[in-house]
């Protein structure tokens, strides 16, 4: 317990170099904090641009899909 008493009489939080470490620390964090939140947002906006482009597929060949299938089954009465 001394030996963290002795360091913390030593730390000054006035010195350039605890400033310039935890400026350093904030900018990294808020970088990298940036830079995941803008990366989530892209990937969450190609999913849903890649779900409505399926859909619209879906759409537009189900009519066809349902002709080509009733012609080839027979129709049950």
């Amino acid at each position: 317990m001394n030996k963290f008493k002795q360091v913390l009489t030593n730390f000054h939080l006035s010195s350039l170099r605890v400033r310039l470490t935890v400026g350093i620390a904030v900018f990294s964090a808020c970088g990298l904090g940036g830079l995941s939140t803008w990366t989530g947002w892209k990937m969450q906006q190609l999913l849903i641009n890649s779900h409505k482009d399926n859909i619209e597929q879906i759409m537009f060949r189900l009519p066809i899909d349902v002709e080509v299938y009733s012609q080839i089954l027979p129709k049950t009465q």
